[in-house]
């Protein structure tokens, strides 16, 4: 192969498998003396820098992208469910004796007769509405009644209390306590671009906020970071090639530039 200033597509054709390996020393030679050269010499191995050489730097930091959230198990609202189980002809009969319970301080008062499941979540969130309670609702649970907050995650949180009888609380099998939600649990993604760098896996590190974080490879098309746990407050997470490739390794491994890219070289 031959060089030709005057032919336009020289370089478009010209890649990291075909380009002779000398063209590589040399352009790795004259780096930092491109103006020593001829125009066609230096538009050549300027070419070849730009666009096949690996940055032979220890530590070759890259700023990330911002990271993707991915839910893995999604949040679940404050719960509890009762433990008496309730059949289709169970009845309560409320009316001659009110009975009531707490949540978040506010009674409510079952006051009319419910039979049923059906019917005794009807009237518990009748009367839940009816004492002005927002974001806690009365559920089915298979033959069980449960008390859940409208919204999820960890700031969803209710307090059921006994009221001034314990009966009803005791008849459904719902204990007074305190209950809270559950954050979503995931991986944090992100698609860092190292531009004409290759990596090896066993030297490729992920920092957050200066704190080496174990990462898992999604896929090397585009490169796809995949971090333990929601770090959406992170202020900063960078990307570390502790040991680029050489140029001799890039060539021996037909290293493809200007991708996103992260190189398992292997065994």
């Amino acid at each position: 192969m031959s060089y030709n200033d005057n032919s336009e597509n020289f370089l478009k054709n010209l890649t990291a498998e075909n380009c002779p390996v000398r063209w590589f020393e040399l352009a790795q030679h004259y780096r930092n003396d491109l103006d020593s050269l001829n125009r066609e010499e230096k538009a050549l191995y300027s070419y070849i820098i730009n666009n096949f050489l690996v940055e032979d730097s220890e530590n070759k930091t890259v700023a990330g992208s911002t990271g993707t959230f991915v839910e893995t198990n999604p949040a679940l609202p404050a719960n509890t469910i009762g433990n008496v189980s309730i059949a289709g002809t169970d009845e309560f009969d409320w009316t001659t004796t009110p009975q009531d319970f707490t949540v978040d301080g506010t009674t409510v008062t079952l006051d009319t007769l419910a039979t049923g499941l059906t019917e005794v979540v009807a009237e518990i969130n009748s009367s839940i509405s009816t004492a002005g309670i927002s974001g806690v609702e009365a559920f089915e649970s298979g033959n069980y009644v449960g008390l859940r907050s409208i919204d999820s995650g960890s700031s969803a949180s209710f307090t059921v209390g006994a009221g001034t009888t314990n009966s009803v609380l005791s008849a459904l099998g719902l204990s007074a306590g305190t209950y809270t939600g559950v954050d979503a649990t995931g991986n944090t993604e992100f698609k860092p671009s190292f531009g004409n760098v290759g990596v090896k896996e066993s030297s490729f590190i992920v920092e957050v906020d200066g704190s080496v974080t174990p990462f898992t490879l999604v896929s090397t098309s585009p490169l796809t970071i995949r971090m333990s746990g929601d770090l959406t407050g992170a202020t900063e997470v960078v990307f570390k090639a502790t040991n680029p490739l050489t140029t001799k390794e890039k060539i021996k491994e037909g290293f493809q530039p200007l991708q996103p890219y992260l190189y398992n070289k292997g065994e």
